[in-house]
């Protein structure tokens, strides 16, 4: 992810705001994976850990088809 967040073309600035709302945890070096299954939630998994449901607000089926539309735009 660190060469999207180095580019600096408009296409590629929005797509850093668009995956600000996961940053959080790709940017952690103990994340393994993380889901989205239902908007306002954020399901995380630690390295070598349980999935866990992490409350996310800010990660709406708005912002969610948003990030996808600009992935298959890429």
């Amino acid at each position: 992810m660190s060469d999207i967040f180095s580019s600096t073309s408009l296409s590629n600035e929005l797509l850093v705001r668009a995956l600000e709302p996961f940053r959080k945890y790709y940017d952690d070096p103990a994340t393994e994976e993380i889901a989205i299954n239902r908007p306002d939630e954020v399901m995380y998994k630690p390295l070598g850990g349980q999935w866990t449901p992490v409350a996310a607000p800010e990660v709406s089926i708005r912002s969610v088809f948003a990030l996808c539309r600009m992935l298959a735009n890429l």
